[in-house]
């Protein structure tokens, strides 16, 4: 079974603290085997952190 995690940050810190966190949750599912997805919602730290998935705040925001 895979689990999947979403992570939103809506700031600077959010996105390194973000980031650190997708390292080391995929440093653990790779030791332990799981089968991880995760979903970021934040900036380009999070983005090179390597989530599955991944967008920036201003890309879901409409146009006015």
């Amino acid at each position: 079974m895979k689990t999947r995690i979403f992570l939103s940050t809506g700031e600077v810190s959010g996105d390194y603290h973000g980031a650190a966190l997708i390292e080391a949750l995929q440093a653990a599912a790779g030791r332990r085997h799981w089968q991880l997805e995760i979903w970021a919602l934040g900036g380009d730290r999070m983005a090179a952190a390597g989530p599955a998935s991944w967008a920036t705040p201003c890309t879901l925001a409409p146009s006015v």
